[in-house]
């Protein structure tokens, strides 16, 4: 303790002793998030110093000071057993915190922590494993460490990874109260999964606890099964023979993961075999992993290929059931050599002492080697050479043979037989094939060619492609294969090839020319220039069988004159609003030297237009140097746009050239689209009105919608008023322009009618407004006012009570002010109050004034005034006149009372007449 004296008194100081102080622990942690927690801070060597101003009678000490982590702890006290008592804020989040204390602004040492823990906590229970189309529980705990309610609810729930289980059924409460524990039950459904895997359960529970909130998770593993499979093995034979019994085994094994039950073994064979042994069995089980062998055999029936196959099938112990095991292997039955004769054929056309080929195949269509076999060929009309011929077959192996064979009668066909014959590999018996025949057609006589060439018409146009005919005859009994025919020109013309392109010459594909037969063909030319075109056509060719050349030849020719030539142009509006129609004129000029025939023009659009059918729709004929005219109907579609028309105008050459045609160069046309006009009162009207009253004028707004075709309005609307009449009036000379984005105001003058609702129209004929292009009708909707409602006229009366009147004394009178119309009365005030004697004289009036607020239609309201009568007055008389002005017209409205004289009696005098008192 240290005192010192100064001025006025003593100053005492109490001192922290030397050494510090140290800051050991803070209990009790952990503490709950959310709530406001005490804790006590335990150390050694906590003291405050304390300083007495015994002059100043004051006591000051040092402050305390503590915090954890981000926040500053509360309501710090140091008690006498030296702990620091404090409280943790409900602010502080979870987590572990360092804790700091300064006294006095010394920081102690030691920095203990402070752990502050979530309000609930979690337990997950879930199954060890969950089978392929099983469902679990999975089980949720959850606790409150809190004392107070904590609001809680689901954040999130999954299996990961994704694809082998989920979760259903999982609801939590909105709240826990204090220390309170629930277990919620949730199901755990497998997703059915080929592989399964591991997979971890998480579950998230977010908590709300004062101003904090957070999210707690649990999780637990679970092994998630893939769906059960059985295996199984089957060994057979490849080959087998027809009538031969040769056995097969196969094995059955189960997974691993889990025991099978009711499970069966079906073995089949169909076709070509059959079972001899069958070793199908069914409605036994197989532990986890273990295996089942089966032992049988194959029959042969007859030669083909058929299948052994092995089902298996089962029912798990949990879960799915495993997906049913097929499996098969193909048996091929053999059944031996199959000779067979085929592709027997001779030349069409042979001459008589000419040698031939005769062609045949031996095949072999058995599974067995056909050996020692031969093949035998006679022949009636003719000579074969040789008639036997030696070979062996492997099975499917074949052998192609050409023999020689010569015709000896003129006009006979040559009759050829053959057989094949041989011994089985396998069984050594013999074998044959069906035998073969066939004939040769009967010797001919050697080809001889003529050849006509003919213009298809004569004259044709500049250009025109004509036909050139080409007949050729075959006088001899050989057809000549592949003839050369080749057409050459002269003079004005050109030949075309395939391709159209102009040719000196043409070649034509080789073709046959049968024997005592005709074959017409064709070429195509053109005239280059008026004048004579001139051609010559020629064919060669070879005997087939005597080797001898053939040929002949022969010219044509046609006139060559000058075609028409069309010229096209157009004219049209140059905007058109979508939905409406206009019309385009084409103009077609013949600027050729022959005839134009079937005269037609057709449109051709782009963007948002149509073209309707042409009128007239054709011209029979045009000459040359003439002009005709069409009328091309052109509707705007949507949406708004740039478009183009052109016209096509195809026609018929005269000399039947084919086609001619000409274009028009585009017409460009805007597609605007319609006018889109609202109509609507720009101001309301007032709210009340009086009968016969003209309302002040109301603008009618005509507001027409940007990029659009501007509008016109062509008539005024229809104004329809409810209890009165109205006029509406146009700012112009109508037609009155609207342009697109722009807008127009009627003045509408209304004048209300007798007491009632008042509301006017105004509706637009379907002609009233119309776009500025082709006139076509624009719809404009109705347009109301506001209604109004219509009033009788104010009227104000007045009343006057009065009362006993005595020399000398205060009398109050009391005017009563009534409104017997419906319209409203404003700024009501006194215009008069005048009181004089029986002599004339005036006496004061003293008034309270009127309330304040607007009279409405059938109110009343009062004002009291005070009159102190004077000496020798004997009578008083009292005229008030009240005024106001009518809301709905601002006209004046007044009225006025008076009374007769009132008697003042003397003091202490007696009324004669009570009735004058009134």
């Amino acid at each position: 303790m240290v005192c010192a004296l100064a001025f006025g008194g003593c100053v005492c100081d109490r001192h922290t002793p030397d050494g510090g102080f140290v800051l050991d622990a803070v209990a009790p942690s952990p503490v709950v998030a959310g709530v406001r927690a005490k804790v006590a801070l335990k150390g050694a060597g906590f003291r405050v110093s304390v300083r007495s101003d015994l002059g100043a009678k004051t006591v000051t000490s040092d402050s305390i000071s503590a915090s954890a982590g981000p926040a500053d702890l509360q309501a710090l006290v140091l008690r006498d057993d030296g702990l620091i008592d404090a409280v943790v804020p409900d602010t502080l989040e979870p987590g572990v915190w360092p804790v700091s204390l300064s006294i006095g602004g010394t920081a102690a040492g030691g920095t203990p922590a402070l752990e502050v823990v979530a309000p609930i906590e979690l337990a997950l229970h879930a199954p060890a494993d969950l089978a392929s189309g099983e469902s679990g529980a999975l089980v949720l705990d959850v606790s409150s460490r809190a004392p107070t309610q904590v609001h809680v609810s689901l954040e999130s729930q999954g299996v990961a990874p994704d694809g082998l289980a989920g979760i259903s059924g999982l609801s939590l409460p909105s709240s826990l109260e204090a220390d309170q524990t629930i277990s919620l039950t949730a199901s755990l459904d497998s997703l059915r999964s080929a592989a399964g895997g591991d997979t971890s359960i998480d579950v998230a529970v977010r908590w709300t606890l004062g101003p904090q909130t957070g999210v707690v998770h649990a999780s637990a593993p679970l092994r998630a099964l893939g769906q059960p499979a059985l295996s199984a093995s089957l060994d057979a034979p490849t080959e087998i023979e027809a009538g031969a019994d040769v056995p097969f085994s196969a094995a059955l094994t189960g997974p691993s993961s889990m025991a099978m039950g009711n499970v069966s073994a079906a073995f089949s064979a169909g076709g070509a075999a059959a079972l001899a042994n069958d070793p199908s069995t069914s409605g036994f089980a197989l532990a986890a992993g273990a295996g089942m062998p089966f032992q049988g055999s194959l029959h042969g029936v007859s030669a083909g290929v058929t299948s052994l196959r092995f089902v298996a099938r089962a029912t798990a112990e949990r879960g799915d059931a495993p997906p049913p095991l097929e499996l098969s292997r193909d048996v091929i039955v053999r059944a031996g050599p199959l000779p067979v004769l085929a592709s027997l054929s001779l030349p069409g056309q042979v001459e008589v002492g000419v040698p031939a080929v005769l062609h045949l195949q031996a095949r072999n269509d058995g599974d067995v080697a056909l050996t020692g076999a031969h093949v035998t060929v006679s022949a009636t009309d003719g000579l074969v050479s040789p008639g036997d011929v030696a070979l062996s077959l492997a099975p499917g192996e074949s052998a192609p043979l050409d023999l020689s064979f010569t015709p000896q009668t003129v006009g006979a066909p040559v009759q050829v037989t053959a057989n094949l014959s041989g011994v089985s590999a396998l069984s050594g018996r013999t074998v044959a094939a069906l035998p073969g025949s066939g004939a040769s057609a009967a010797a001919l006589r050697p080809a001889s060619l003529s050849l006509v060439a003919t213009a298809a018409q004569s004259p044709a146009s500049i250009g025109q492609a004509v036909q050139i005919a080409v007949h050729v005859t075959n006088g001899g009994g050989v057809t000549v294969p592949g003839a050369a025919v080749t057409v050459t020109a002269s003079g004005f013309a050109h030949m075309l090839d395939a391709g159209g392109n102009p040719v000196a010459s043409v070649s034509l594909p080789p073709m046959d020319i049968p024997g005592n037969a005709s074959v017409d063909t064709f070429v195509m030319a053109v005239g280059t220039a008026a004048g004579t075109a001139a051609f010559v056509a020629a064919v060669a060719g070879q005997d087939p069988i005597s080797g001898a050349a053939v040929s002949d030849s022969g010219g044509t020719g046609f006139a060559v004159q000058a075609g028409p030539l069309l010229s096209v142009s157009m004219s049209g509006p140059p905007r058109i609003v979508s939905g409406r129609s206009a019309t385009a004129d084409v103009q077609v000029q013949n600027q050729g030297g022959t005839l134009a025939l079937n005269v037609a023009p057709s449109a051709q659009v782009s963007g948002p237009i149509g073209a309707g059918s042409p009128a007239p729709a054709s011209v029979a004929s045009l000459a040359p140097g003439a002009t005709a005219h069409f009328s091309l109907p052109v509707v705007a579609n949507s949406p708004a746009g740039s478009a183009a028309l052109s016209a096509r105008v195809s026609a018929l050459d005269g000399n039947g050239a084919g086609p001619v045609s000409g274009t028009a160069p585009d017409l460009p046309i805007s597609v605007l689209d319609p006018p889109r006009v609202t109509a609507l009162f720009a101001a309301a009207l007032p709210s009340t009105a009086t009968e016969g009253q003209v309302l002040p004028a109301v603008t009618l707004h005509l507001a027409a919608a940007p990029s659009t075709a501007d509008a016109r309005l062509t008539a005024l609307p229809t104004l329809n008023v409810s209890n009165g009449t109205g006029t509406v009036q146009a700012p112009c000379t109508l037609p009155c322009a609207l342009p697109a984005g722009g807008s127009l105001d009627l003045s509408v003058q209304i004048t209300a009618a007798t007491a009632g609702t008042l509301q006017a129209t105004a509706t637009f004929p379907s002609s009233a407004v119309v776009d500025a292009e082709q006139q076509g009708a624009v719809s404009v909707g109705p347009a109301s006012t506001t209604a109004v409602q219509v009033q009788k006229a104010a009227a104000l009366s007045l009343q006057l009570q009065a009362p006993t009147l005595v020399e000398g004394f205060g009398a109050m009178f009391t005017a009563t002010i009534s409104n017997t119309g419906g319209a409203q009365v404003d700024s009501l005030g006194i215009e008069a109050l005048d009181v004089t004697d029986a002599g004339g004289a005036s006496v004061l009036a003293a008034t309270s004034g009127l309330p304040s607020g607007p009279l409405p239609g059938g109110g009343h309201v009062s004002f009291d005034f005070s009159v102190v009568p004077p000496r020798g007055a004997g009578t008083l008389t009292v005229v008030v006149r009240v005024a106001g002005l009518e809301t709905n017209t601002a006209e004046r409205r007044a009225s006025q009372t008076s009374s007769g004289p009132l008697p003042v009696l003397s003091p202490g005098g007696l009324v004669a007449d009570p009735a004058t008192l009134r």
